[in-house]
């Protein structure tokens, strides 16, 4: 049980770990901060600024974001699509016809093509830019790869035939659904994708600018304590030891502000993301992060409604093809 306990612990310390790190990745540039302004010394809430081992009073500033980091971030997701262009061409006129009944080409011809090339190159290939280019920055080497397992996704949603007819009209409409790292949103009636009207577009303008300012706001105000204000155990880089140490209010305050930090983090990816895509093709995208951690209700409703919404729908699709290649093979 001790062994079990502390092989759990380690885990979790990890996990929590990555978190941190991608956070830190993020950071703001070394460059002098925006604004300024200070925080005098107040007796409000002195008890528990003290046994907590946090310090408000001080200077503190917001900073500018990193130019080189944003840079690298943009040419990784254009390295995404442009692959992302050339495998969708290749399911477009060689796998989407098979489940049209419109060529000769066989079932298993299809599955030799996806699962033994197309699927091999969207995980390899992050590898091999990653080492030709020597990429350190962990939130980069994110966006480069996170996008593959879209179209990993998507390539076997084209060979079990359950890609939506809507987008197999043209190339181009399919290429648009392919190669783009977010989910669009359809109309339950007609199947057809929606519209972004410009009250659409002017919502995510507003809604990814917001995001960057509040991203801005929490990095320059916790990367003094390295994102971990309260002072616990965990912080003090000491073993967890007890359930106990687990639900102190310390610990739990840390990984609230370690949830929150994260949540603005891929709030902001998918507001960015969704937003370049509505000004770009005119469809209306999937909102990705719908503030779960202050405004769900229950489990269900964060993990099913709020929290990273835009992977549901790459998640369900696919529920699907594996359930059919399941049946297919092992019908008993």
């Amino acid at each position: 049980n001790s062994t079990r306990h502390n092989q759990t612990a380690q885990t979790i310390r990890k996990n929590m770990a990555s978190i941190l790190s991608l956070i830190q990745s993020i950071a703001a540039s070394k460059s002098e901060p925006l604004m300024k302004f200070d925080v005098p010394n107040t007796t409000f809430g002195d008890a528990f600024f003290a046994q907590s081992g946090i310090r408000i009073e001080g200077t503190y500033g917001i900073s500018s974001p990193s130019l080189q980091f944003w840079f690298g971030c943009t040419l990784m997701m254009v390295i995404d699509v442009i692959f992302g262009l050339m495998i969708s061409s290749i399911l477009y006129y060689y796998v989407l016809p098979t489940n049209l009944k419109q060529t000769s080409i066989s079932k298993s011809n299809i599955y030799v093509l996806g699962f033994g090339v197309i699927i091999p190159c969207c995980y390899l290939l992050p590898y091999a830019v990653i080492d030709a280019t020597g990429i350190q920055n962990s939130v980069v080497r994110f966006t480069l790869s996170a996008p593959m397992v879209f179209y990993a996704f998507r390539c076997v949603e084209a060979m079990c035939g359950f890609v939506p007819p809507v987008v197999t009209s043209s190339p181009l409409d399919y290429a648009i659904y392919y190669a783009t790292p977010t989910e669009f949103m359809f109309d339950r009636k007609s199947g057809q994708r929606v519209m972004a009207t410009l009250h659409d577009i002017r919502r995510s303008l507003i809604g990814a600018t917001k995001t960057l300012i509040t991203n801005l706001i929490l990095m320059s105000l916790f990367s003094s304590y390295n994102y971990e204000p309260f002072q616990s155990m965990n912080a003090r880089e000491e073993s967890l030891s007890s359930i106990r140490d687990y639900l102190d209010m310390k610990h739990l305050g840390n990984c609230f502000i370690t949830a929150m930090m994260f949540q603005q983090l891929v709030g902001l990816f998918g507001s960015a993301t969704a937003l370049t895509i509505e000004v770009m093709t005119g469809y209306r995208a999937v909102e990705s992060m719908r503030n779960p951690v202050m405004e769900a209700t229950s489990p269900s409703d964060f993990w099913g409604r709020r929290w990273n919404v835009a992977v549901h729908g790459v998640l369900k699709v696919c529920d699907s093809p594996f359930l059919f290649i399941s049946y297919s093979y092992f019908p008993s």
